[in-house]
């Protein structure tokens, strides 16, 4: 049986080959931190607005496993079923909180930081700009394709926040909110 594996592993690293169709030409790395961020992207990523003085809910999906969970902000906390987490988080917080699918920074600088990071990858293309209704509220959306596809999109409130955020791994979107 393992004889049969170690051939079939072979023979699908042989199938591989060397051919470098389709391959990206990334000079330093997919990331390349000193490529700068277009400029109507960095634009949007200026209106992030971490200090805001806001309560929130957001439906959170998480897409490996599917579980759902509310969660809210409030006064310099974050609250999931009797996860209570407040402000700044510590290492254990966030470790906490990645159970159910978001970090201590989901609503401001962690989408902000994963759109600035994707828009300088190497095979980034163009940003793609689009609007969303959330909650009765138009959001501005961005989307970032990797090698010709979109992923992720990300939008902001008009004050700043991130009301809806659909990657991969997870979704959520705000289902209460309050400027202060």
């Amino acid at each position: 049986m393992r004889r049969v594996a170690l051939i079939v592993l072979v023979a699908l690293l042989g199938a591989c080959g060397d051919d470098d169709e389709g391959v990206v030409d990334q000079p330093g790395g997919v990331i390349q931190r000193d490529r700068p961020v277009p400029a109507e992207l960095q634009a949007f990523l200026d209106r992030v607005d971490p200090s805001l003085d806001f309560t929130a809910t957001w439906s959170v999906l998480q897409r490996a496993g599917g579980t759902t969970a509310s969660v809210t902000y409030d006064a310099g906390s974050i609250t999931v079923d009797d996860l209570v987490v407040t402000l700044p988080a510590t290492t254990e917080d966030d470790a906490a909180l990645s159970a159910y699918g978001i970090f201590s920074t989901f609503w401001a600088e962690g989408p902000a930081a994963q759109i600035a990071a994707t828009a300088r990858r190497s095979d980034a293309g163009d940003p793609i700009f689009e609007e969303r209704t959330v909650l009765g509220m138009t959001l501005d959306c961005v989307e970032v394709p990797v090698l010709g596809a979109t992923a992720s999109q990300w939008c902001l409130t008009p004050d700043g926040i991130f009301g809806w955020v659909s990657t991969p791994s997870v979704q959520y979107e705000l289902t209460a909110y309050e400027v202060r």
